[in-house]
């Protein structure tokens, strides 16, 4: 895959940003399963257990389209660069 192709990739962004919905769903019923009565508890962690397994799911999606179709290139060589402000 060229560099500008790699930019453009769509499927990259909404991999992406269905991994990171995920993760806060899991991160939502996690914080809900600490603060879940005794009563609670049981239904409150098979919801974290679907949100656990939805979030590695996407995890994996992702990572499987990046490594086959290579375009994380994009934050390997056209990402910000980061200097520090020194005088010299």
């Amino acid at each position: 895959m060229q560099p500008q192709q790699a930019l453009e990739c769509r499927t990259h962004e909404m991999l992406k940003a269905r991994m990171r919905a995920d993760l806060r769903v899991y991160k939502d019923a996690v914080d809900a399963l600490e603060s879940s009565s005794t009563k609670g508890f049981d239904k409150a962690h098979k919801l974290a257990e679907i949100a656990r397994i939805a979030y590695e799911a996407a995890r994996d999606r992702f990572n499987a389209h990046v490594s086959s179709h290579r375009c994380e290139v994009r934050y390997l060589r056209y990402g910000t660069v980061r200097r520090s402000r020194t005088i010299e």
